[in-house]
C-alpha cells in the first residue's frame, strides 16, 4: 500500500532530488521551492488518479453484484415456470 513519505517542505538536497526523480520530474538548476512545488503538484495528480481508479473499481463491483442478482432472479423464475 502507498505510504505518505512526509511533507515535501521537510525535504532538502539529495532527498528532495530523489523524491522528484521517483515522480518523474526532470529539471536543471531550479530552486528548491520550484522543485517542491512540482513535487506537490505531481503527488496531487497521483492522488486524484488513485481516487478515480478506486471509484471505477467500486462501480465495476456494483455492476457485477447487480448482474449476479439479476441472473439468480432469472434462474429462479425459470425454475418455478418449469416446476422444479
Amino acid at each position: 500500500m502507498w505510504k505518505r513519505k512526509g511533507s515535501v517542505d521537510q525535504l532538502h538536497g539529495k532527498d528532495l532530488l530523489d523524491r522528484a526523480h521517483k515522480l518523474g520530474i526532470r529539471f536543471t538548476n531550479i530552486s528548491e521551492d520550484c522543485i517542491k512545488s512540482q513535487i506537490r503538484h505531481a503527488e496531487k495528480v497521483l492522488r486524484e488518479h488513485r481516487r478515480e481508479r478506486r471509484h471505477e473499481t467500486i462501480e465495476l463491483v456494483l455492476y457485477a453484484v447487480a448482474g449476479l442478482a439479476a441472473g439468480v432472479t432469472i434462474m429462479t423464475v425459470i425454475a418455478k415456470v418449469l416446476g422444479r
